[in-house]
Parts: structure tokens; C-alpha cells; sequence
């Protein structure tokens, strides 16, 4: 190892004319490894003894949290000095018109996987919002586990999004079931006034779906620094006041027990906890391990499915409607049209079933609407040509039933007009423009730039969709077979 340790010693002996007068007070926390409020000096002698005696003290000197200490926790330091604007003070950026959460990880340490919570603490600061509930406080914080979500936006994009697992049941949002579940939403990529989500989310309530996911715009501070604007969201879970169905012990082996509740997702990224039949992933959510009863159980559930839609004549054969429930499908489907969702019927597409022989899979809640509305010309349904899987709606687009059942609700959605969709958009964007401006701030790149006209982007092509589908679903016929 000595051959490794001595460039360090010279380097850093080069710059310690340098660093010794330099210091950055009240910044990056997790660098503050002797606590006196200043990065400096004396926390590069910390990690630089570390490394140099082979101590690998994790809790104290592996500052990006990589498992080892070694020269880039040096430079961790090192960067924290020489560039003071690496931590975005919240005094500075916060705009005072949203809750704040803060949350501070065991060590200040940075949350850079998916794969593992970190322990930490945190509180949630209302300021005035009747939406969101205060809960803690600087002086007595909360416990809670924090670790990275996302697909494709945890590895692409700067402003990372996470999962939340507090350690006691709490109401975050005013009037919503007490969860231990939330998710913090980054919307880096949500270039529709960071309202898809949301928008659809209403839509899925207003058209009288069993249960949507409640949000609200928070601003978040991780470990002393400026996080921006993210939102507040309930997960996807079986449980009281959200999926409420029987919920399925892991490991389950009793027949009748197997048959439910299932909570389960058509999925577009490969999973640990998958079952794939006839080219699609199947996610199963509740129960999570799996016994070899409730793995054929699955199975063959999906097996009948497929059976009943694939190469039959749906024109006459409705054998698939009694495994689906056929209403809630269809309400399904009119918010991923209304929305346009590319990947709406096989990517973030869960459904659930009861316990129960006779019982049906119900689909929803919807959830992820991160590839909508980005279709400006001619317009089309979500299922046509979009080069991407369509899951079950490959067969079931070509179900006569289904198209009736779809425009039936479709007339009974529509019939007192859409003014409350550009009320709820308008709402909900003079809620959150002022704190996108800091957060655009702290991530120049991100889609806060230009907000309120992108909102009025996102309520144009939101009546686009409208008048599309009440030209196939209003007062004349459906193209039901395209």
C-alpha cells in the first residue's frame, strides 16, 4: 500500500498552505467529521489518517458512502473547500411558500443507492399549508430509512428521486391513511408544469376509480442542503386507505389464502420479484416472497388471462370478463387516453385481486405517468402505433364489449364538461410557481424554467386529448377495432 500513500502525502503537503487558511463554514455536514461547523484542515488530516493507517473508519471518514475510505473521500473534502457553492443553503433558496421536509441521514451520509436504506431522522414543516401536516421539529426529530427510486430518472437525471419508510405510521397529507410509505418525486423530466402526475391522479378520483395516490408540492433540504421542489407522494401499497384488500402473508401456502389479495404490475424493467408469461413481466408487489403455492397460483391466473384473449373472436367471446373486471378497465383506460400515456397499459400498470375463487382483477391504481401527453399532431389513441408493449390491451383493444363499456363512462365522465380540469391545473400551478423558481436555480437544466407556460402547454394538449376522444367516444361511434 505504501507505493499508493505516497503521492497522497505529497499532494496533499503541496496544498496544505493553501487549505490550512481556507474553510467553509455551515456547509456539507457529512465533510464536518470533527463537528465544529467548518469544513477545513482538520476533516482532510481525518480521512487522511484513515487512509493512511488503513483504520477504514466507514462511520466517520466514507463520506460518498462507496463502502471503503479511500482518495476519493479526500477529494470529497478537498471539493467542499475549494468549491463552497457545492451545498445550496437553504436560507438561500427555500421560498417560504411550501412545506419544507428535512431530512439528515445517520452520518450526513449521501444517499446514492437504491438497493439500501440509510437511517436518518426528519421533520416536516407546514408553513401555513392546510394540505400537509407539520410533524417534528429540528429540536425533535423523527426516525425514518431513505434510499433512492426510480428506473430510468435514478440513472439519468441530477435531482434524484427517493422512497421514504418512516419508522411509525404518520399522516404527512392532511385527510389521507397513515402510512409508513411515502415517496419523495423529483419530476426532473415532467416538462408539463410538473403536474402528470397529478392531473391524472385527479382524473382517476373524478372518474371514480377505487383509490389514486394523494401529492402534494413540498420543498426538500437533505442534510443542510437545497434539494428543490419535489412532491409528496402516497405510495402504491396494500393497506387501509389505499389498495384496501386482504393482504397476503409472504410465503402463504393454504389454498384459499392464495387467491388473494394480489397486488401485482405489468412492468417494463426486469425485477427480482417477477413472473414472466408470453413475453410480458408481472411485478408482484403483495405478497413479496413467494411460495411455491402462490407462484402457481399467479401463474395460472395469468395463464387464464391470456387464455381467454389471446387468438379468440372477442367479438362474441366475453369469457375474459369474468377474470377482469370490465368497468374498472375501462376507467383505466380513459385516464391513460386522457393523458395519452405511452406506457400505460404495460409499464407502471398495477392491478389487484381480492381473496376469493370468483373474485376479479381490478385494474389500478393508476400510477407513473412520466411518458404523457407528448403527442402535438394527430392524435390517436395511446395503444396505436407507439412502437412500445400495450400488455393486455394488444387482445382486448379488439373487444367490442370493452369499447362500449369504455364509452359509456366515457359519456357519463364528460357530461358536466371539463372546466374542473383547467381549474385544478390553474390551482395547482399558483401553488407551486414561486418555489420553481429556486428550483430552477438549483438545477438549471431541469424542467421549472418557463413555468407558467409550460402549464398552458399541458392545458392545450390536455383539451387536444379531450376533443379527440369525444369525437370517438361522445355522440358518434367509437373506431373500435384500430
Amino acid at each position: 500500500m505504501a507505493y499508493t500513500k505516497t503521492p497522497i502525502l505529497v499532494i496533499v503537503f503541496c496544498l496544505c498552505s493553501i487549505i490550512s487558511e481556507a474553510a467553509v463554514r455551515g456547509t456539507n455536514r457529512r465533510a464536518d467529521l470533527n463537528h465544529d461547523d467548518e469544513v477545513n484542515i482538520a476533516d482532510v488530516n481525518l480521512v487522511l489518517n484513515d487512509i493512511m493507517q488503513d483504520t477504514n473508519d466507514l462511520a466517520l471518514c466514507d463520506i460518498n458512502s462507496d463502502g471503503i475510505v479511500n482518495v476519493a473521500d479526500l477529494n470529497e473534502v478537498l471539493n467542499i473547500i475549494f468549491n463552497p457553492d457545492i451545498v445550496h443553503e437553504p436560507a438561500e433558496y427555500v421560498s417560504g411558500t411550501l412545506p419544507v421536509m428535512h431530512v439528515n441521514t445517520a452520518g450526513y451520509r449521501t444517499i446514492n443507492s437504491k438497493e439500501h436504506y440509510w437511517q436518518g431522522e426528519y421533520w416536516l414543516e407546514a408553513n401555513g399549508s392546510t394540505k400537509v401536516l407539520s410533524i417534528g421539529s429540528e429540536s425533535s426529530p423523527l426516525p425514518l430509512e431513505i434510499k433512492g427510486r426510480g428506473n430510468y430518472t435514478w440513472i439519468t437525471y441530477p435531482k434524484k428521486q427517493y422512497k421514504v419508510k418512516l419508522t411509525s405510521k404518520a399522516e404527512l397529507i392532511a385527510n389521507t391513511a397513515k402510512s409508513k410509505h411515502y415517496a419523495l418525486q423529483a419530476r426532473y423530466d415532467d416538462w408539463r408544469g410538473y403536474m402528470l402526475d397529478a392531473v391524472a391522479f385527479q382524473i382517476s378520483r373524478r372518474i371514480g376509480m377505487n383509490w389514486a395516490s394523494h401529492e402534494e408540492p413540498i420543498e426538500l433540504v437533505v442534510n443542510g442542503d437545497y434539494c428543490g421542489l419535489y412532491f409528496l407522494t402516497e405510495t402504491v401499497r396494500v393497506q387501509t386507505g389505499r389498495v384496501d384488500i386482504t393482504e397476503q402473508k409472504d410465503l402463504e401456502m393454504k389454498p384459499q389464502a392464495v387467491t388473494g389479495g394480489w397486488l401485482v404490475e405489468h412492468d417494463n424493467y426486469i425485477d427480482d420479484n417477477q413472473i414472466i408469461f408470453d413475453g410480458m413481466l408481472y411485478t408482484y408487489h403483495s405478497p413479496e416472497v413467494l411460495s411455491s403455492q402462490q407462484r402457481e397460483y399467479l401463474q395460472t391466473l395469468i395463464s387464464n388471462v391470456i387464455d381467454a384473449i389471446k387468438n379468440r373472436d372477442l367479438s362474441t367471446d366475453n369469457e375474459w370478463e369474468e377474470l377482469i373486471d370490465i368497468d374498472e378497465y375501462a376507467k383505466y383506460c380513459i385516464v391513460q387516453e386522457i393523458m395519452d400515456n405511452q406506457e400505460g397499459y404495460a409499464g407502471s400498470c398495477y392491478w389487484h385481486k381480492e381473496r376469493g375463487d370468483n373474485s376479479k382483477i381490478v385494474f389500478g391504481p393508476v400510477w407513473d405517468f412520466g411518458f404523457s401527453l407528448r403527442r402535438t399532431g394527430e392524435q390517436k389513441f395511446s395503444w396505436q402505433d407507439n412502437g412500445r408493449p400495450i400488455g393486455w390491451m394488444k387482445y382486448l383493444k379488439n373487444s367490442p364489449s370493452l369499447m362500449a363499456c369504455i364509452r359509456k363512462h366515457w359519456q357519463e365522465f364528460s357530461q358536466d364538461g371539463f372546466d374542473w380540469i383547467d381549474n385544478f391545473i390553474d390551482n395547482y400551478a399558483l401553488n407551486v410557481n414561486a418555489a420553481t423558481v429556486p428550483d430552477n436555480r438549483r438545477w438549471p437544466d431541469s424542467s421549472s424554467d418557463q413555468y407558467l407556460s409550460r402549464v398552458n402547454q399541458l392545458k392545450y394538449l390536455i383539451h387536444l386529448r379531450l376533443d379527440f376522444l369525444n369525437s370517438q367516444w361522445g355522440d358518434c361511434n367509437p373506431d373500435e377495432t384500430e
